[in-house]
């Protein structure tokens, strides 16, 4: 079927007579659900007809996209048609390829629905359904060959960590997802003619969630024996383009600290800023605070992550590409920085203290000894404002990976808890070996502290 085809499909849908109740309503919900949907960690998407159909609704009407959540699916996508503008413009020019293969072995079935791509970021939405016995599903293995066998879109080709759920429920006998994979710039843009998908599945007897995976170095689950592949044409001509470059190289003082926006690069579904930070500077700078980029027709900001180091970073964000922006800004208000000194904490354990205390709102809530290591228990206070800020940028506090020393569990606390002056919780695990004088040193790899300034940079 066609996009006009599904395109007449929705211009026949009706509109309820009370749709501006609805809108309320939904507008209402949206709110009080915005922030859970954001902390998830893995995003889902439903299959490419229902998005074509429901697209401008969902755009136009929370209570349209709260209606749609109810239906099986329906919750896929306005997740992700809501969260990245750059989708939606390659939907609606048709830069989308339509696939529709699908592989069945041992009653699953597993179909690539529809396909995108640029030199920057590759999508393929695919759906899993059971027509078998399986109860809890996940990932061994998925890769993905070119027509001569050549591996693709290794650089970061990661599975999640969790199962799906229970396919033995009704409304789980089918689900949608999408693989979402980045490419370095560096290595060389060629278009593969065919692109077969290779899966082998595991499957459990209870629900695996990222928490318990986390937790365990145990190999666990059952490999089913049966490859899964699903080989596809792709069209070639649809995803030829040529990068827009914008080379820029403003440099930017904030409080004391220097920061170059060295240059912005456009591509059809993905947007990146190259960003340089000083490295006389006396802060290290986490990010860029409230980062967006700006055309006549809106803002652009939904972020798929980058590349970081000490002083540089590339930022990756939705486009606008395909709306050929008369004006282009870059803004962001700020910057997330420390001093460079308080790039660790140090804990005494037995004071259960934090002695260089980067602000008021981090705490020590419990230290537990047990057999080789110490549990920390750390809470953290976000005002409304903050955690409003934080979503929008996908900012948290987080503990570096060191030998030793590892993040547990994290997240928001219950409703119930929140008098006890904090609204987040980390627990670390420290091996005792990584003590000394009774002082554990715990690096970070972010941190919330907002230096604010209003930065506006003229693109085009």
């Amino acid at each position: 079927m066609k996009f006009d085809d599904y395109k007449d499909k929705y211009d026949n849908i009706e509109i309820p007579d009370n749709i501006e109740e609805f809108i309320s309503k939904g507008i209402d919900e949206g709110k009080k659900s915005k922030k859970k949907k954001n902390i998830k960690i893995l995003s889902t998407i439903a299959a490419s007809v229902l998005i074509v159909i429901f697209t401008i609704s969902i755009r136009i009407s929370p209570a349209f996209a709260d209606m749609v959540r109810k239906l099986p699916l329906g919750d896929a996508i306005v997740r992700f048609i809501s969260d990245d503008k750059g989708l939606q413009l390659a939907q609606e020019y048709d830069y989308i390829q339509h696939v529709g293969k699908s592989d069945e072995q041992e009653g699953l079935v597993l179909t690539v629905d529809d396909f995108v791509m640029d030199q920057k970021r590759v999508l393929l939405f695919y759906s899993i359904e059971n027509k078998g016995d399986h109860k809890y599903i996940g990932f061994e293995s998925m890769d993905f060959y070119d027509e001569n066998g050549n591996r693709l879109f290794l650089e970061y080709n990661r599975l999640g960590y969790s199962s799906f759920p229970n396919m033995m429920e009704e409304e789980n006998r089918k689900i949608s997802r999408v693989k979402n994979v980045y490419r370095h710039e560096d290595i060389p843009w060629k278009i593969p003619e065919e692109i077969t998908m290779k899966v082998k599945f595991k499957e459990w007897d209870s629900p695996q969630d990222y928490k318990t995976i986390l937790n365990s170095t145990e190999e666990t689950g059952a490999v089913l024996d049966s490859t899964w592949e699903v080989t596809f044409k792709v069209n070639k001509e649809k995803f030829e383009y040529e990068k827009k470059v914008y080379d820029l190289n403003k440099e930017i003082d904030i409080a004391g600290q220097k920061v170059t926006i060295a240059k912005l690069i456009q591509h059809p579904i993905t947007t990146e800023v190259e960003i340089e930070y000083d490295e006389k500077n006396s802060k290290y700078i986490f990010d860029l605070y409230n980062f967006r980029v700006i055309d006549e027709k809106g803002e652009y900001r939904n972020s798929f992550g980058g590349e970081f180091s000490k002083i540089k970073q590339s930022r990756i964000i939705e486009s606008n590409y395909l709306n050929e922006p008369k004006d282009l800004t870059i803004a962001f208000d700020g910057i997330y920085a420390v001093d460079k000194d308080n790039l660790q904490l140090n804990i005494d354990i037995k004071e259960e203290k934090i002695l260089n205390p980067i602000d008021d709102k981090l705490k020590i809530i419990d230290i537990e000894e047990k057999d080789d290591v110490y549990n920390i228990e750390l809470g953290i206070n976000f005002s409304e404002e903050e955690l409003n800020n934080l979503i929008m940028s996908s900012s948290d506090f987080a503990i570096s990976s060191d030998d030793g020393i590892s993040t547990r569990e994290y997240g928001k606390v219950r409703e119930e808890e929140k008098e006890k002056g904090y609204n987040y919780f980390y627990k670390v695990e420290v091996d005792k070996d990584k003590v000394s004088d009774n002082i554990i040193k715990i690096p970070i790899s972010y941190y919330p502290n907002i230096i604010k300034e209003d930065i506006r940079i003229k693109v085009k």
